[in-house]
C-alpha cells in the first residue's frame, strides 16, 4: 500500500493552502523530520527537551507570505479514509528556488516553550492548572489534552492542588 503526505499551511491572515489535495500546491519528495536538543547538540542538560525540526520543499504561490506562518502535515495510505497526523510546526525559514521550490524549515511547538514565563508569586510552589494555563497563554502552545482530561488520568490528584516541589506526588 502507498503512503501519502498531505498537509496545510496556515498563513498569518488565516489563508490556508492545501498541499497535496486540491489545485497546484505540491510537496516535493519526502519530508525530513528530526529531534534536536535545545542548547547544545553535543550535550544534554536535565530538564532539556527535543524539539522537531521539519524539512520540505513544496510548490506554493509566490505571493504568500510564510513569515510567521504554521504548517501540518498527515499521512494516510492507500484505500484508507483516515489522516493521520505527523505534527504542526511553526515556519521559521523559506528559500524560494529559481525551480519554483520553496525550501522550508519549520519548528514544532515545543520551540514555543522558550518564551519568557511570568513568576507564579509563590517561591517553590507549582500549581499543575495554572503552570499549564501559563504555557497555553504565554507560549501559544495548545497541549493535545484539556487540562480537565489530563486531571482525570489520575483522580487522586486534583490539578488544583499545591505542592511544594520537594513533596510533589511521584509521577
Amino acid at each position: 500500500a502507498l503512503q501519502h503526505i498531505s498537509g496545510e499551511i496556515t498563513l498569518p491572515d488565516g489563508t490556508v493552502i492545501d498541499l497535496n489535495r486540491t489545485g497546484n500546491e505540491k510537496i516535493f519528495g519526502t519530508p525530513s523530520i528530526s529531534s534536536q536538543i535545545v542548547s547544545d547538540s553535543d550535550i544534554f542538560n536535565v530538564g532539556e527537551l527535543y524539539i522537531g525540526e521539519l524539512c520540505i520543499d513544496a510548490v506554493i504561490p509566490e505571493s504568500a507570505e510564510l513569515e510567521g506562518a504554521e504548517i501540518s502535515l498527515t499521512v494516510t495510505i492507500d484505500g484508507a479514509d483516515d489522516e493521520v497526523p505527523m505534527g504542526v510546526w511553526d515556519i521559521s525559514e523559506a528559500k524560494r528556488q529559481p525551480s519554483g521550490i520553496t525550501k522550508i524549515t519549520a519548528y514544532d511547538h515545543l520551540a514555543r516553550l522558550t518564551a519568557p514565563m511570568p513568576d507564579s508569586g509563590v517561591p517553590g510552589f507549582i500549581q499543575f492548572s495554572a503552570a499549564l494555563r501559563l504555557i497555553e497563554e504565554n507560549a501559544d502552545v495548545e497541549f493535545a489534552q484539556t487540562i480537565e482530561e489530563l486531571a482525570a488520568l489520575d483522580p487522586e490528584i486534583t490539578v488544583n492542588e499545591i505542592y511544594p516541589f520537594s513533596e510533589s506526588p511521584a509521577p
